[in-house]
């Protein structure tokens, strides 16, 4: 009876998400029961075969790392490609064939040879982070992809090798795997979105978007690159975020979109809302694996400020016109406090209350910096389209793991201030190594030291005028090595 009751939910749950309008990619998981299956692929496997999907110039050293090799897979171990990690966790589901393969990798199920309707998958993750994605098509036999090609491989036994958990032991893994292992290394992808102006004969400018690389080993080598637009990481590889201007009947129209990342084709467009009698701006607060927070202005044609709205959106289905609520990602307490807030802010404003709408819109959040954490924001809006009046207010509750893997400070944030005072934001290494202070004009990079950082900054970056950060994604140990080549 549970059961049942728990599936008819998560149907109607659906149901409620997808509203009335077509969504292009559906969400490819399902129920299952509550049988541990997230070892049936425990054991050893041989890589035979490879499929290329993308039009992409293949090295030879990148199929060689894999093809023709053992995958060796136990419940906290994985040997792959020469590489073996410990303290793996695994994590299984069944997912809709048709729909896994075109939100991941935009082809045809039938053009790898795969028939059946649905597929088991199972990840294996380490910090948090995906390290692979392992298809199970058949009793023997299993896929997953790789920088834009998909490996096949046969099942061979039931137990991994006792010589290779030795390897790690005994230190005798690949060069690669050695080189990172050497010292401590962190890594964080810093993306930043510059403020919008509104120039002397009223046009508005475009906020520019840019992400920086800071890599440091063992506290003191720190590099930093820089690329445009945002590079983010997901489970199906990297992706890259940009805003696009058109003019459309004469006004102008900015568009959000989302591609994979060093592929010419975009997968998804971000373009409702496309106003023949307005102009349309588009900020994006705030992006993370899986969702992403926007800020829509719309301005007449004396640019003058029409509405101002948030809106939260999964990035599976960035196209989907109506914006998420937080029950939807945070669940029912969110909810709970949303409203509280909600309320809270209504009654302490009543000089506003006859202009501002009186009843809950739930879509109306954002996701913001605050005192070196992520925190959401509500938005009230007023009740007549007249009025150029809005109210934010703050929804005192702090986003999950589900939002975004790490937002923790191993320095508390009065020590922060009390090093650098002019800090507006920071951000601390899961390692515990390396701490990034936001002024109102520089990025800093610290090392930590005993919970304290170091009398110096060991690197400075200038940002630009009024320049803020949008998103914080960590990479630590071998993870490093690989998002600095991905990156490069």
């Amino acid at each position: 009876m549970r059961r049942f009751y728990i599936i008819i939910m998560s149907f109607s749950l659906v149901f409620i998400l997808s509203g009335c309008n077509p969504i292009e990619f559906k969400s490819t998981s399902k129920i299952i029961s509550p049988e541990n299956k997230d070892l049936m692929i425990k054991g050893k496997w041989y890589i035979d075969d490879y499929k290329i999907i993308r039009q992409v110039k293949v090295k030879n050293h990148k199929l060689n790392k894999y093809l023709n090799t053992y995958i060796q897979i136990d419940s906290d171990f994985l040997y792959v490609g020469g590489d073996v990690y410990q303290d793996v966790k695994y994590k299984y589901r069944r997912v809709n064939t048709h729909n896994y393969f075109m939100n991941n990798s935009e082809i045809n199920p039938k053009a790898l040879g795969i028939y059946i309707d649905e597929l088991e998958v199972v990840s294996a993750s380490l910090d948090g982070k995906v390290l692979y994605e392992y298809i199970k098509y058949d009793e023997n036999k299993l896929m997953f992809s790789s920088d834009g090609i998909y490996y096949f491989a046969s099942k061979r036994g039931n137990l991994v090798d006792k010589d290779v958990r030795g390897l790690y032991s005994n230190n005798t893994i690949g060069e690669e795997i050695q080189d990172v292992n050497k010292n401590k290394r962190s890594g964080v992808l810093i993306g930043l979105r510059s403020q919008r102006n509104q120039t002397e004969n009223g046009n508005i400018n475009e906020s520019e978007y840019r992400t920086l690389w800071i890599s440091s080993t063992d506290k003191d080598e720190v590099r930093v690159k820089e690329k445009p637009n945002i590079i983010f990481p997901r489970i199906s590889g990297f992706w890259e975020l940009g805003v696009k201007k058109d003019v459309v009947n004469g006004y102008e129209n900015e568009t959000v979109y989302v591609k994979t990342y060093g592929y010419k084709e975009n997968k998804y467009i971000r373009d409702y809302f496309k106003d023949a009698n307005d102009n349309v701006y588009r900020n994006v607060n705030f992006i993370s694996n899986d969702y992403i927070a926007l800020e829509s202005i719309k301005n007449d044609k004396n640019n003058t400020i029409v509405s101002d709205e948030y809106v939260v959106l999964p990035l599976d289905n960035i196209q989907q016109e109506k914006g998420l609520k937080i029950v939807d990602i945070e669940g029912q307490e969110a909810k709970v406090v949303q409203e509280k807030s909600f309320k809270s802010v209504i009654e302490s404003n009543k000089d506003l209350k006859a202009k501002l709408e009186t009843n809950l819109n739930e879509e109306s959040f954002t996701v913001v910096r605050k005192n070196g954490h992520w925190a959401f924001k509500g938005r009230v809006r007023p009740q007549s389209k007249d009025e150029e009046l809005f109210l934010d207010y703050n929804i005192k509750i702090l986003p999950s793991k589900k939002l975004i893997v790490y937002d923790e400070l191993k320095v508390p944030w009065n020590k922060i201030k009390e090093r650098m005072p002019e800090a507006l934001d920071a951000y601390t290494s899961p390692n515990n190594d390396i701490a990034i202070l936001i002024s109102k004009s520089s990025l800093f990079v610290y090392s930590i030291k005993n919970g304290e950082l170091s009398e110096r900054p060991l690197k400075k970056v200038k940002l630009n005028e009024e320049e803020s950060v949008i998103m914080s994604e960590w990479a630590l140990d071998e993870f490093v090595y690989k998002w600095d080549k991905i990156f490069r």
